[in-house]
């Protein structure tokens, strides 16, 4: 049927994720939409750099932020790579800790890597924490709001989680995953959200496999480049910051430093700390209250091929591998932390051509073979911030200004991508797009059933021993 809707004209604020969600659904309405980027080129976290083997001259695009994606919790993001035609190969979810120059290692897909952890009544404390965090972790999914809003580090010391667990595997996991501070993550991450993540991604299953992850073939350009090939080129504004908005009658106008412009409505698909700036002076009292709940974290991310920052073990090598070093300070112990993600592993870089080819947030030290280097911003997860998820309602599309970002959500990019699918449902409500709701893609944990019952009862015996034994 022929849309005969008057034609709005429409400004979105960002080229990210969220704003190419945004552009992506509206290319079905007949409105016009302009997009405005600050920077030189278009796809924020999906950034996709050429890497050189300087051995033979080799060269490949490599993904500096865009990760893994699946079928199951991705799925609107997955439709969009459909009706693009992208392919994607598979790639793994695997994680490995090394400490102190290899003195203590492990992976998930090579839990004994270092052979000596056979030895250590520790490391067997910490494997018997995994196995009871995920037996019993979906429990705060049922507790309520105040439980959910506990912080990780108060949840396991009220549940008298040992530090090797604490520290070896689920921080080294949350702070990899979010990219966020590993102590932040202890202090103010809330449990309630790290739970239902790890519940929707399948990651509480012990003995079961996870969800079947992927990587856009050859890099996340791809679909940049075939998302942009259907829009018209003059509607694109690259490095036109927004410097301010506003509403001037029935119109909204946005500033750049070529001039003003006028608009029906605008989605800010950028990080609430950006649309704060942006909004300026004429903010409404709500906004600001709002928006004040978001705060990011800056990641210097270091594309480089020094396999220093992997496993001293090759076997412990994993797709995200989470470093630590002692401090250089005297008398001051504070650990030097780096996640390096292994691109041969995750994007099918063979390293008899290309070489090795990592990609370090925050490295504890210059890399060497360091090809490039960038900051990126991520959503810092607090109480407030959920809060702040739970009232954003109230803003949306109030006075035809819309916010859009992975923000959000949980801040990964199929956050974005819904996002920006909704933004432009509050702008054009016919657009033709079925997308579905992620957040609580699996529901709630089902009833325990008697085998529950019974693997709980025989986790708890063990802990009892354990505690009496005092290990």
């Amino acid at each position: 049927m022929e849309n005969k809707a008057p034609v709005k004209n429409i400004a979105v604020i960002g080229s990210g994720v969220s704003g190419l969600g945004a552009i992506w659904a509206l290319k079905h309405s007949n409105h016009r939409v302009c997009l405005y980027e600050a920077n030189s080129r278009l796809g924020g976290h999906a950034h996709a750099v050429n890497f050189r083997n300087e051995q033979n001259g080799t060269s490949c695009l490599v993904d500096t932020a865009f990760m893994i994606i699946n079928d199951t919790t991705y799925p609107n993001f997955i439709a969009a790579l459909k009706d693009l035609q992208i392919d994607r190969i598979p790639a793994p979810n695997s994680l490995s800790v090394s400490r102190d120059f290899g003195r203590f290692e492990w992976g998930s897909s090579s839990v004994f890597a270092q052979c000596s952890n056979l030895l250590r009544p520790s490391f067997w404390r910490m494997l018997f924490d995994i196995v009871r965090f995920n037996t019993f972790a979906t429990d705060i999914l049922l507790a309520g709001q105040d439980r959910s809003m506990e912080s990780i580090g108060e949840y396991l010391e009220r549940e008298r989680y040992s530090k090797q667990f604490r520290n070896n595997y689920l921080l080294p996991m949350t702070a990899s995953v979010w990219t966020n501070d590993v102590d932040q993550c202890r202090r103010d991450f809330p449990v309630g959200t790290l739970v239902r993540f790890l519940w929707n991604h399948r990651m509480l299953n012990t003995f079961r496999d996870d969800l079947p992850w992927s990587m856009i073939k050859g890099s996340s350009s791809a679909y940049i480049d075939a998302l942009l090939r259907c829009y018209p080129p003059d509607e694109i504004h690259m490095g036109k910051a927004v410097q301010s908005i506003g509403s001037d009658e029935d119109q909204l106008w946005l500033q750049t430093a070529a001039g003003t412009a006028h608009f029906d409505n605008i989605i800010l698909a950028t990080s609430a700390t950006e649309a704060l700036k942006i909004l300026g002076d004429g903010i409404t009292k709500e906004e600001r209250e709002i928006l004040s709940s978001f705060q990011t974290i800056s990641n210097v991310v270091v594309l480089h091929s020094d396999i220093s920052f992997m496993p001293s073990r090759r076997s412990a090598w994993a797709a995200y591998n989470y470093m630590t070093l002692p401090s250089q300070k005297v008398g001051e112990y504070e650990e030097r932390i780096s996640v390096t993600c292994w691109m041969n592993c995750l994007q099918g870089l063979p390293i008899e051509k290309y070489g090795p080819i990592f990609v370090t947030i925050n490295p504890i030290r210059k890399p060497e073979g360091e090809q490039g280097r960038w900051v990126y911003e991520h959503p810092r997860y607090t109480a407030e911030c959920i809060k702040g998820q739970q009232r954003l309602g109230i803003i949306q599309n109030k006075r035809r200004i819309t916010f859009a970002g992975a923000w959000t959500n949980f801040g990964f990019h199929e956050d974005g991508f819904t996002s920006g699918l909704q933004s432009a449902k509050h702008v054009e409500p016919n657009v033709p797009i079925n997308f579905a709701d992620s957040t609580l893609s699996r529901g709630q944990p089902s009833p325990l059933s008697l085998p529950d019952h019974l693997v709980r009862a025989v986790i708890r015996l063990i802990q009892f021993l354990i505690y009496i034994v005092g290990a």
